[in-house]
C-alpha cells in the first residue's frame, strides 16, 4: 500500500525496450512511488516486458491501438485519480527512454516542496537552430509560461490540476497548449528544472 501523499510516476510509451525495466527497477530500488504505465498500443510483440513490469508492482494500462502520448497521459492520469485519490499530483515521464531516477525525484521533490506548481523538467534532446528558439518563444507567449530550452522531458502536475488535463483537448505529444495556457490564466504558478 502507498502513502496517499505520494505521486504517482505515469509512463506513456509504445515501443519498450531494456532502457524501461531498467529505469522502473532504478526508481524501485530507491523510492516507493505508484508506477503506472500506459502501454499506447505498442502490439504483442511487447507483452513479455509489461508483463515482467506488473510483476514488480507497476500498474499496466493498454490501448489496443496506438492513440498518443496526449490520450495515453490522460489515461494513467484518471486510473491515478481513481486509485491514488489524495496523491499531490502526478509525475508524467513524457520522455521514459532518455528519463533518469534522479530527474524523476527532482519532479516529485518540486511538487512536495512547491504545492499547486507546475513543474517542467528539461531532460529531452536539446533542440537547435532558429526553429527550436521560436518555439520556446512562442510556447512563452502562448501559454504565459517559460519552456525549458530542451523541451519537456518530465511534467510535474499537481493533483488539483488533474481534471483541467483530462477535460483539455490533447495533442499526439501530449498536453495541449490550452492546458499550460488554462493553468497561467488561473494563475498557477510553474517552475522549470534542469
Amino acid at each position: 500500500m502507498y502513502e496517499v501523499t505520494l505521486p504517482s510516476v505515469i509512463i506513456p510509451i509504445q515501443s519498450p525496450d531494456g532502457r524501461l525495466p531498467a529505469l522502473v527497477d532504478a526508481i524501485r530500488s530507491q523510492w516507493d512511488y505508484p508506477i503506472i504505465i500506459v502501454d499506447d498500443g505498442s502490439g504483442p510483440e511487447n507483452v513479455r516486458i509489461f508483463r515482467a513490469l506488473q510483476r514488480t508492482g507497476c500498474t499496466v494500462l493498454t490501448h489496443r491501438v496506438k492513440k498518443g502520448v496526449g490520450e495515453a497521459i490522460k489515461t494513467g492520469v484518471h486510473h491515478a485519480q481513481n486509485h491514488y485519490p489524495i496523491s499531490i499530483g502526478y509525475i508524467i515521464v513524457a520522455t521514459p527512454l532518455s528519463a533518469t531516477p534522479e530527474a524523476i525525484v527532482q519532479v516529485a521533490d518540486a511538487l512536495e516542496s512547491l504545492p499547486n506548481t507546475l513543474v517542467l523538467e528539461g531532460s529531452a534532446k536539446k533542440g537547435t537552430g532558429i526553429k527550436h528558439h521560436l518555439l520556446g518563444w512562442w510556447h512563452q507567449l502562448f501559454t504565459g509560461y517559460t519552456w525549458p530550452e530542451t523541451g519537456i522531458g518530465i511534467l510535474g502536475v499537481p493533483a488539483i490540476c488533474g481534471d483541467t488535463l483530462l477535460t483539455q483537448p490533447c495533442q499526439p505529444t501530449g498536453p495541449s497548449h490550452r492546458f499550460y495556457r488554462h493553468l497561467s490564466r488561473e494563475g498557477f504558478p510553474c517552475v522549470v528544472l534542469s
